[in-house]
């Protein structure tokens, strides 16, 4: 796996590549924040565009060029060792050679993996002594990350974590991954947004901090939202925890 810190850099970039919005921040070795941008991923998601996005926010402001790595998350199938996007339905990418592109664009080392196993790495860096641990992301999509004995657990095919894609209802919506009834297009933001834009005919730029807001005021749309998110994350956590005590049992 790539080692970044043996690379001895004193800042970082950092960028999450979301099914809804890109976001970039200049990190110091320390865990601070210096600075972070943030735009809308294009409706044109190919590599090239994206890549170009990241680029205009880098180039937002001067303190980016202080960095020698960058450290890229992205959502779906990710193989770090290869620094390849096996498959991102939320994107619509296939087989992309992302750290490659990346580096060919910056000329600065890449380091690629799913956005919620670097967000799990984070957790397990500020958890000393944690063994196991489930790291649930809500957001475009749905995944956890899992912590077993201590070390973050990719699976053999690089899916350990990807709940967004159980089936919940096979008259569902179509999900990005081509399946119908995805956990996601049910519990995700988007989807949860656009129910809430529904049942108040108000809609949200920032739908999470609405959302919240909304149950403090004890918003029936969103206490709506709020039912519909829990009880599929109960179903699918619970088919989660009850996997892992059968395999241990069998």
């Amino acid at each position: 796996m790539f080692d970044i810190a043996g690379l001895n850099s004193q800042y970082i970039i950092a960028v999450d590549i979301g099914g809804t919005n890109i976001r970039t921040a200049l990190v110091h070795e320390n865990g601070t924040i210096i600075t972070e941008n943030r735009e809308r991923t294009p409706r044109d998601s190919s590599p090239e565009a994206v890549l170009g996005v990241i680029d205009g926010l880098m180039r937002q402001e001067e303190g980016y060029a202080r960095a020698s790595v960058i450290v890229m998350g992205t959502p779906g199938l990710v193989n770090p060792d290869q620094g390849i996007v096996r498959k991102s339905g939320n994107l619509r990418w296939d087989n992309v050679e992302l750290a490659r592109m990346a580096r060919e664009k910056w000329s600065r080392p890449v380091f690629i993996d799913n956005d919620v196993r670097l967000h799990t790495r984070g957790e397990l860096a500020f958890s000393p002594g944690t063994k196991d641990m489930l790291v649930v992301v809500i957001g475009t999509g749905i995944a956890i990350g899992v912590v077993v004995a201590g070390k973050v657990y990719t699976g053999s095919h690089f899916a350990a974590g990807e709940i967004g894609h159980f089936t919940v209802s096979t008259r569902g919506l179509v999900c990005g991954c081509g399946k119908k009834g995805c956990l996601e297009t049910i519990c995700g933001v988007r989807s949860l947004s656009q129910s809430y834009r529904r049942c108040s005919g108000v809609g949200a730029e920032d739908f999470p901090a609405r959302l919240v807001g909304g149950l403090a005021t004890h918003d029936a749309c969103a206490i709506a939202a709020w039912k519909v998110l829990s009880q599929g994350l109960a179903w699918a956590l619970s088919a989660v925890l009850l996997g892992s005590i059968l395999k241990r049992l069998l």
